[in-house]
């Protein structure tokens, strides 16, 4: 029987070194590849958070009621809670965004978690669990319980964002945020950067569209916007 010569170990090295070169090559690569397809699972969410929010607007007349703390909701029901509860998600797991979890820190990081049993997306009884989902509301734009707002109030609704990418980070304590603020707040509720390499958010507009903003927190929030609610912020305010 004729013998075929093995590989010497030189060329075993080789070629154990041209594949590992190539897989330096690639992963940068592979790793866009993979935050863009985070980035478009973020908004096939919002875009279906978009719609049950034109559902709860259809059947009540109104806008959710952001009802993120005491003074507004004694239950503190959040209106993502609210699409919930009135049938218009059909599931709790598309108020996450695949990536948001990864930034939260302590037991926040649990209550992000779409796959963890103390979130809302595996526990959606719980209401608290809602202030814990991926996205914050306008609240400009949110109705309260005294206040109605609905789209017909909104002007110019293509450049108004409804819903984004949220976060808060006071006492270090990072995690996703129920509503977000119309002024450049430092610590809480902002529009959180958290695709492309931390450079693009996910947003919501009025109309329904669903937009990857660069550098998104600095102009939906800018600095020089005032912190009054009456503030004529091009974004978030639904006169101007």
């Amino acid at each position: 029987m004729k013998k075929y010569p093995g590989f010497t170990l030189v060329e075993l090295l080789v070629v154990i070194a041209i594949i590992a070169i190539f897989a330096v090559m690639l992963l940068p690569a592979l790793n866009q590849a993979r935050d863009k397809a985070y980035e478009t699972n973020c908004k096939s969410n919002q875009k279906q958070v978009g719609l049950a929010i034109l559902a709860y607007e259809s059947s009540f007349h109104l806008y959710p009621v952001l009802a993120d703390n005491a003074t507004t909701n004694s239950s503190l029901n959040t209106w993502s809670h609210d699409l919930y509860k009135y049938g218009m998600l059909s599931s709790t797991k598309t108020l996450f965004c695949p990536i948001a979890r990864m930034f939260a820190t302590g037991d926040y990081r649990k209550y992000c978690d779409p796959g963890h049993k103390e979130s809302a997306a595996q526990n959606p009884a719980t209401v608290w669990y809602y202030r814990y989902a991926s996205y914050g509301f306008n609240p400009l734009i949110a109705s309260t319980p005294t206040k109605p707002v609905n789209s017909k109030m909104v002007r110019n609704p293509s450049c108004k964002v409804l819903v984004a990418d949220s976060l808060t980070t006071t006492g270090g304590n990072y995690r996703p945020a129920s509503a977000i603020t119309w002024y450049n707040h430092a610590t809480e509720q902002m529009v959180h950067m958290r695709h492309s390499h931390m450079s693009v958010a996910n947003l919501l507009f009025t109309d329904g569209h669903v937009e990857g903003m660069k550098n998104a927190r600095n102009i939906v929030q800018n600095p020089t916007f005032p912190s009054t609610p009456n503030t004529n912020n091009p974004y978030m305010s639904p006169n101007k």
